[in-house]
Order: C-alpha cells, then structure tokens, then sequence
C-alpha cells in the first residue's frame, strides 16, 4: 500500500498537457521554466508530477520527503529510481534502476524505493534523495 508523507512542493506551469503523467518524474525546462515530460536520456527530474494539469496550468511538483510514483517493472526495496526516456519509442516519465541509460550519469538517481512493485504500472512510495543536480537537498 503506498502513502506519502512530509512531502514538500513547488508550483510550475505546464508545458503542455500532462494529465496522463501524474505520479511521475519531470523535468524543468531551463528555458522557459515550466515542466515537461523527459527528451532526452540526458535530463535529471525537478521532482514527481502530484497532479494532472493541462497544458499552462499549476503543475505541483513535489521536491523532497516520501511520495507515490508509478514505476516501469518490478523492482525491490531500496532501488534508486529515476527519470527515464527511451529514445527508441520515445517512452517518457517511467523510471530506471541504476543499470538503466543513466547510470554512468552522477546524482541522476532522484528517489529510492520504500516499497517493492511487482509489475509495471504498480504505484510505490519512494522517498527523494540526491537534489544536488536541481539544487534542492532531498
């Protein structure tokens, strides 16, 4: 059963229509500062999506403390998850282990598992670490 607990949050605009990505891990476009889903492998996540906004509407991202998020497969307590685009289909917003695209990529890791999932799709709580790409201690 997952939860969240303490977490803390920020308020971005949308770039686009995000109502399909909630729960999952998106980047702050430096450029015009609102959210997005991930375009590239080398991108690191501001923090999970915690509700559906549409395209130029309050994104709240939560940055630090213990949220839900929906994961791509099934993984074990303590994995390190983070933002993942493949750039074969084009997948966005899932997540990875440390074996996954980024991982020779330092501090791209931006939540650890406190629950495991059996599947893909399954929502866990995940707890924020390593902020120091964002500059926001997790």
């Amino acid at each position: 059963m997952s939860y969240q607990l303490n977490y803390q949050s920020a308020s971005y605009l949308a770039n686009a229509d995000l109502s399909n990505n909630q729960q999952q891990l998106v980047i702050l476009d430096t450029t015009t500062g609102k959210v997005r889903m991930p375009t590239s492998t080398a991108e690191f996540a501001e923090g999970v999506l915690e509700n559906a906004p549409l395209a130029n509407m309050p994104a709240t991202v939560s940055y630090q403390g213990v949220t839900k998020v929906i994961v791509d497969a099934a993984y074990s307590v303590g994995t390190a998850l983070m933002a993942r685009y493949d750039s074969t289909s084009g997948a966005t917003g899932l997540f990875n282990t440390g074996s996954g695209t980024l991982a020779t990529t330092p501090g791209a890791a931006r939540l650890k598992m406190l629950e495991s999932s059996t599947q893909a799709g399954d929502i866990v709580a995940c707890r924020f670490i390593d902020g120091s790409v964002t500059g926001i201690l997790g």
